[in-house]
């Protein structure tokens, strides 16, 4: 319990606020969820939804967004990260109780009284939970309109051979809800509150039981039940298209993010610091529940062209034609230009649509009037292609959103990589550059790392400080 002490706090604080919520599904793994591993599905009272919103809001979750694809109608998504764990808790507050999957919720429940009735708080966590005969009710539903076709062809296979059904994993999720309930108990709720599933809901029930749920028994009941729902008079179970607010989103690249859009994070720092682990890092992190991408701004390595000119370069100077040998090697900062240039346009298009970009390096203004360059214009005024190369750098962005500086001495940096800084010439190249990373100072959205820590330190401060931004 110690370990989760934040989110069981946060639990305790929405519990004695007196609002009204529950969790409707997923009571069978509650144990993922207070770990981190899974969501909380939570429906709250339509009286308490924007007090609830206000109150996490308060409590240091931040508000996800989706587009495209990824939208979902009267859904609210929240995240928290507790920074001691490390762990990202992701809240979905649902204002309705939704299931199908045409659009992808086509129905949902009109009326939920019934389920604000029967509530309880849990024995282990200090959640309010529905009870489980009216979750296995949404779960039979969830399991009957869900596009299963395959499954449902692997499932009649497996009942030919002789396997246990419930080895599928949609279904064992049924098998550990059907022996937490009562089923007179079930029949009785359904009599009071939905007979017209009544048939469906147990007949389900007794095929799962008996090993019965081939393909076209399966898709029996689902075309009883959609008729049920499709013919229902009293609008219990309403139907709705949705199809002009996901128009609204087809342009735009499908992504979950802030409703701030994205942002582009970039670590700074010499050979050794260990940007490049530590962008994978992050981005696997970030990607548990935000789209994010890594990106490197670095010089391209695997240029074939590059290649070819630094060749011909060398065969031009061993004939003495040395001007033609310097255009030929200067042309490779003009691919090496353009590589960034389509680089940090693609990381805008992606911030811009709700994208976390992580770049290894970036070409900030400090670093170009360098004597030894470094991730920025590299031709001397002299060359023919001074002026073009500077050209496609004035379009950079100043800076990106957050920048991370990574600090570590020259010997660290030797260490490290000793079989690449292994002569004078590149460790004072070396220098040069950890002196420019040195001067940077009061640059807005940033943080100075001591890479020299421990590796799991340096990680989890670089994470506390994004998400604070985020």
């Amino acid at each position: 319990m110690s370990q989760q002490e934040k989110i069981y706090h946060i639990f305790n604080q929405i519990n004695s606020s007196g609002l009204r919520y529950f969790q409707f599904k997923g009571n069978t793994n509650l144990d993922n969820s207070f770990s981190g591993k899974s969501d909380f599905d939570i429906i709250v009272h339509e009286d308490d939804f924007e007090k609830f919103e206000d109150l996490i809001l308060n409590i240091g979750f931040k508000r996800r967004c989706s587009s495209s694809n990824k939208f979902e109608f009267d859904i609210e998504d929240y995240l928290f990260y507790d920074e001691d764990l490390e762990e990202i808790y992701h809240f979905q507050i649902h204002k309705r109780i939704l299931f199908g999957d045409i659009l992808p919720n086509e129905f949902y429940l009109n009326n939920i009284n019934f389920w604000f009735r029967s509530y309880y708080l849990d024995k282990q966590y200090p959640i309010y939970r529905v009870i489980p005969e009216l979750e296995v009710i949404l779960v039979t539903f969830k399991l009957l309109l869900k596009n299963r076709l395959k499954q449902s062809i692997k499932n009649s296979i497996k009942i030919l051979i002789g396997r246990n059904l419930t080895e599928d994993k949609h279904l064992l999720k049924y098998q550990v809800l059907i022996n937490l309930f009562d089923l007179n108990k079930l029949k009785e709720i359904l009599d009071k509150e939905y007979p017209e599933f009544y048939d469906v809901i147990i007949d389900f029930y007794n095929a799962f039981k008996a090993n019965r749920l081939n393909f076209n028994y399966q898709l029996s009941l689902k075309s009883r039940l959609i008729s049920i729902l499709r013919k229902s008079k009293n609008n219990n179970y309403k139907i709705e298209s949705k199809k002009y607010e996901v128009n609204k989103f087809k342009n735009r690249i499908s992504s979950c993010g802030s409703p701030n859009n994205g942002k582009v994070i970039s670590l700074i720092g010499p050979d050794g610091a260990g940007k490049t682990t530590l962008s994978k890092d992050i981005e696997n992190w970030l990607s548990y529940k935000l789209s994010s991408e890594n990106i490197f701004l670095g010089q391209v390595k695997d240029s074939k062209f590059n290649w070819v000119l630094r060749k011909i370069s060398r065969i031009l100077r061993l004939f003495r034609l040395s001007k033609l040998s310097v255009i030929a090697r200067d042309y490779t900062h003009i691919v090496n230009a353009g590589y960034r240039e389509y680089a940090i346009n693609q990381c805008k298009v992606l911030s811009d649509s709700g994208y976390y970009i992580i770049t290894d390096r970036y070409p900030l203004k400090e670093f170009w009037n360098m004597k030894i360059p470094m991730d920025g214009p590299k031709l001397p005024e002299e060359s023919i292609f001074h002026r073009k190369e500077f050209d496609v750098y004035k379009k950079f962005p100043d800076y990106p959103d957050i920048i991370i500086i990574l600090k570590i001495p020259i010997e660290v940096s030797i260490s490290r990589k000793p079989d690449e800084h292994n002569n004078p010439s590149i460790i004072h190249n070396i220098s040069k550059k950890m002196e420019a990373i040195d001067n940077l100072h009061n640059l807005k959205d940033s943080i100075i790392i001591d890479a020299t820590k421990e590796y799991s330190e340096v990680l989890k401060s670089v994470k506390s400080f994004i998400w604070g931004k985020i």
